[in-house]
């Protein structure tokens, strides 16, 4: 029981004098201390890597930076506040840049994939877009384009093994009636041999000039199964030509996903596009800019530019108009995004500032302004 009071008294005697402190007045004239709170740090002024890449991002003639990504960056910049200025890299550089965290933001067509994500972070996609082919469009002349698609490789092989089988029924023919019809397959080996592989052409072009003709049972035989075996190899090489012929009408000279892997092509470096080739086991000549890569098609030192479809589109039809062409179809599918250094404090801003300006008429009028169409 002592304990217990003893124990009430040690705390009353601390307390006591605590209230009475707080209690008396402030004579030295010093404010009482109040908690700070934390405000917003206004931001430095943003470096904001960039490329061109027409039309998400190029210089005008006076040396203005413009195209869809560049006054989407420019519409959330003033909704935020932000003060920036913009530095041209290469592709790579400027990937680089931003995942070691030496430029804030990077605004051109960048496409996010996931081995981008690993270094960098990237806002909400504004734009879906595609891989294109870029190709030459001009056509070889009548003769030249029939002589190409005709005469190919497989068409020599396919030659040579129907000699190999007019000389085989030239050879049995021979074998089966050099005795008994020596006068029109016998005599020297030579001679007789020749004039089996003569009823051989013959019979199998059906023209059946009737010089030669086999008399004995067996020699009948392979006579009567060589007609119709020539029939089936005539009308599979009519019908080979055919195919070559109207599929060549078809797709003309455009260069196609599936045959990509059978021509020499070209890539932007660092680009989603080397990636894919690459992954698919293709070894694509590499070009510093688009405008290189599709010089190279101009001069026929690569036959296809793989890159994306409305850069292309741009491009070409700026400095090839009837001499480049671009693939109508896309493929490897991609999303546009801007780029900024991982844990960056300006992204959860930007992505908000972002979202609200895509989803405005204001965005529509840029697409619109640029002929562009997104595919988000």
């Amino acid at each position: 029981m002592r304990s217990h009071v003893f124990l009430v008294f040690c705390l009353l005697t601390v307390w006591l004098p605590l209230q009475a402190a707080d209690k008396a007045p402030n004579t030295s004239g010093a404010p009482h201390a109040v908690k700070q709170t934390a405000t917003p740090k206004k931001p430095a002024k943003l470096i904001v890597a960039t490329r061109e890449a027409p039309p998400f991002s190029f210089k005008t003639e006076s040396g203005e930076w413009t195209g869809i990504t560049i006054e989407l960056w420019e519409a959330v910049a003033k909704e935020l506040g932000y003060d920036y200025e913009y530095q041209e890299y290469a592709l790579g550089d400027m990937l680089d840049k931003v995942a070691k965290d030496e430029v804030q933001v990077g605004a051109a067509a960048i496409t996010v994939t996931a081995e981008r994500v690993i270094d960098m972070d990237f806002t909400h996609t504004y734009y879906g877009t595609g891989l294109g082919i870029a190709s030459s469009s001009e056509k070889d002349n009548l003769i030249t384009d029939l002589f190409k698609r005709i005469f190919t490789l497989n068409f020599f092989k396919a030659l040579v093994a129907l000699l190999a089988v007019i000389l085989a029924a030239g050879f049995l023919i021979w074998l089966v009636e050099r005795k008994r019809n020596a006068e029109q397959f016998g005599g020297r080996p030579l001679s007789g041999l020749g004039n089996g592989f003569w009823w051989s052409a013959v019979t199998m072009t059906t023209v059946g000039y009737g010089d030669r003709a086999p008399v004995t049972f067996w020699g009948r035989a392979i006579g009567f199964a060589w007609m119709f075996t020539s029939i089936l190899i005539i009308s599979g090489f009519t019908g080979a030509i055919a195919t070559a012929l109207t599929m060549g009408q078809i797709t003309s000279n455009q260069i196609t996903l599936a045959t990509l892997p059978k021509v020499k092509t070209g890539v932007l470096d660092d680009s989603a596009a080397q990636a894919f080739l690459e992954s698919r086991g293709m070894h694509p000549a590499v070009y510093a800019s688009v405008s290189e890569g599709l010089e190279a098609v101009n001069q026929g030192k690569i036959k296809a530019f793989i890159h994306d479809q409305p850069i292309l589109k741009y491009w070409a039809a700026r400095d090839y108009p009837e001499r480049i062409e671009v693939s109508a179809q896309t493929f490897n599918p991609g999303y546009l995004a801007l780029a900024v250094p991982h844990d960056s404090q300006y992204e959860h801003d930007i992505d908000v500032a972002m979202l609200e300006y895509i989803q405005s008429p204001a965005w529509n009028s840029i697409l619109k302004k640029y002929n562009a169409t997104s595919g988000q």
